[in-house]
Parts: structure tokens; C-alpha cells; sequence
């Protein structure tokens, strides 16, 4: 009677084990961190310059997906664009995601995440502008220009 429950134990155990396997299988990886740009690299540069320009290049290849982390603060009334995409390399964005600030202070700046598929190989860019969206906002104040390459 004892050796009929451990078979039995043992044969649910396996069925529920190989589920768990099966259900995580076929799905994608999680996104790499590729690149993080906080606040105080997009401050005003020194000299009285009225924009910050930023220039990374992402390393990848076909089917990874990527994150790309940037420092946001709607609460100024700035918001980031939506990303312009060209090149010769397929990159795709699958999904975008803003996330308050851990300080908990009202107005605090937090981040903005984009997350990004590679389909095919070759080079491609990805430009990000950060702007007051209204007609007499401020455009650009900060640009994120990324290289990726893609094999």
C-alpha cells in the first residue's frame, strides 16, 4: 500500500515538474539591459549649451531583445517621443513602460524603459528626443542616438 502512494506521489510530481518545463519553454528570454541614461548625464552641459546629446552603441544579434533605459520626469510636461527607426537592421519596438520614481517625492524623476526586438541583421539606428509636446514646448531638450549593430 506505501509503495502504490510513493509511485503515484512520484508520477504527479513528474506531470507537474515537466508542466512548469513545457510553459516556459517556448517562451522569450527576458530583455537584455543594454543601456541606462540617467538624469544627471542629460543635465544641461557646462558652457551654456541648450540641449544634451547622447550617442551609444548596442551590440546584438537576430531575435535578442534589448532594453534601453532613460530618465524621465512627466511631471515637467516633458515626455519622450516616440522612437524614429531606420538602418538596415530590422529593430522593432515591443514595448514601452514608464516607472514613477522609489523616492516616493512628488515630482521625482524616474525612468522610462523601451524595450526593443532585432529581426534581422545589419546596422540601425534608433533616435529618442525628449520634449514638451505642445506648439510652443520646448523641442529636443535631450536626444538619445543609438547605433545598433546587429549580427
Amino acid at each position: 500500500m506505501r509503495a502504490g502512494r510513493l509511485v503515484i506521489t512520484l508520477i504527479l510530481a513528474g506531470g507537474l515538474l515537466g508542466g512548469c518545463a513545457a510553459a516556459t519553454a517556448g517562451q522569450p528570454s527576458a530583455p537584455r539591459d543594454a543601456v541606462a541614461i540617467g538624469c544627471d548625464e542629460l543635465a544641461a552641459p557646462a558652457g551654456g549649451a541648450a540641449a544634451t546629446m547622447v550617442e551609444r552603441t548596442v551590440t546584438t544579434s537576430v531575435g535578442e531583445t534589448f532594453r534601453i533605459t532613460l530618465c524621465a520626469n512627466p511631471s515637467t510636461g516633458f515626455a519622450w517621443e516616440q522612437p524614429v527607426l531606420s538602418g538596415s537592421a530590422t529593430v522593432e519596438l515591443v514595448d514601452r513602460a514608464l516607472v514613477p520614481s522609489t523616492g516616493g517625492l512628488v515630482g521625482s524623476a524616474g525612468t522610462e524603459l523601451f524595450t526593443f526586438r532585432v529581426a534581422a541583421a545589419g546596422t540601425a539606428s534608433i533616435h529618442l528626443a525628449y520634449s514638451q509636446p505642445w506648439t510652443e514646448g520646448i523641442a529636443s531638450a535631450w536626444s538619445v542616438n543609438l547605433t545598433v549593430v546587429a549580427s
